[in-house]
């Protein structure tokens, strides 16, 4: 196995799990249902249409239906926040006091966890063969950094929270973990998770954890793409350490609200969406951890949007990955992304402290 302290050796690994680098933005775009009909076409999914209406006045506003106001801080409770922008509908406001970004007003949690049982726009996506292919690298990259921090023989049980059709807990099985837990809420992945062995998948509301009996305690959590859909990112930190053994890891992959490619499209991004209520920078996950009682062991970004980032910075469409000939942006690179920790998504690993 390479040597994860290592920047260099790190990033060749990072690389081969993104998208954009290995297939092309305009393939990986295609190929993977995020273009057409999918997300990144800049019209809202059918999931949203639920919720948001055309008025034919202001485009796209919410329907009276199950909205929640959100007016502090969810990560440092403050109630000083500046409006960040508007996108198909929704409102997203910056913290003054910790910079985190959140969704206000946001949808009620059975609303939500309706919507998120018959959801098929995201699913589609990770069902897709190319999706499949990277993730499966991506997992294995993380079991592989999360065995950096866990000796052998502690490898003895982990779960995974959203685990979706359950790669991840496929693979730290494979990898050497005893017990190999997934949890997601919607069934539409069974198809490919009845067909994996050497893990347990169990189906429940992943949004209320402090419901799930799991009858044992566990030496990781991992959570992937999963935190920034949380109400109360806080309380749920806090119920995890109810089912996290004293020193044990908390894993997390969220997107990076000061990511290059959010901070350049903006409300042409699809990393605004009503799935997410939080926005994550490095700061502001460390300030939520930290304050559960948590230590941050490790932090870096993968996923460098590459593609869509030079497709809007040369006229095009973001998600179209038209580029020039000759790109005159040559110096945007994964290395400069992820040295500056710019890339799309955060990975941290926190350990805890009671």
């Amino acid at each position: 196995m390479k040597d994860l302290s290592n920047f260099e050796d790190r990033l060749k690994i990072i690389n081969s799990f993104d998208g954009n680098l290995v297939y092309g933005a305009k393939s990986f775009n295609l190929t993977t249902n995020r273009t057409g009909k999918g997300p990144s076409n800049g019209l809202p999914t059918k999931e949203l249409l639920k919720v948001v209406q055309d008025s034919q006045k202001d485009r796209f506003v919410r329907k009276s239906i199950g909205w929640v106001e959100q007016k502090n801080c969810v990560v440092c409770n403050s109630k000083k926040r500046s409006f960040l922008l508007n996108r198909l509908g929704l409102a997203y406001f910056r913290c003054a006091e910790c910079s985190h970004i959140y969704q206000d007003p946001i949808l009620s949690n059975s609303v939500a966890a309706e919507l998120y049982s018959n959801e098929e726009t995201t699913t589609k996506i990770y069902k897709s063969d190319n999706q499949q292919e990277m993730d499966e690298i991506k997992f294995s990259y993380g079991v592989d950094l999360i065995n950096s921090f866990v000796s052998n023989k502690n490898r003895n049980s982990i779960l995974d929270i959203g685990c979706g059709p359950g790669i991840f807990s496929k693979v730290a099985f494979r990898k050497g973990w005893d017990l190999s837990i997934g949890v997601d809420i919607n069934d539409s992945y069974d198809d490919i998770s009845k067909s994996s062995s050497g893990f347990k998948l169990v189906r429940g509301n992943v949004l209320d954890i402090a419901s799930l009996d799991f009858n044992t305690k566990f030496d990781v959590i991992s959570m992937w793409s999963f935190l920034e859909h949380i109400p109360d990112p806080k309380k749920y930190i806090n119920d995890l350490g109810n089912v996290l053994k004293d020193n044990g890891l908390i894993f997390i992959l969220v997107p990076n609200s000061d990511s290059l490619v959010a901070k350049l499209l903006r409300e042409k991004s699809t990393c605004y969406n009503w799935k997410h209520i939080s926005y994550f920078n490095i700061k502001s996950l460390n300030f939520l951890l930290e304050s559960c009682g948590y230590n941050c062991v490790f932090d870096e970004t993968v996923i460098t949007e590459i593609g869509n980032i030079k497709s809007y910075l040369n006229g095009k469409e973001p998600y179209s990955g038209e580029l020039p000939d000759k790109d005159p942006f040559s110096f945007i690179d994964s290395k400069f992304i992820h040295i500056n920790k710019l890339g799309s998504r955060i990975i941290a690993v926190y350990k805890k402290n009671f």
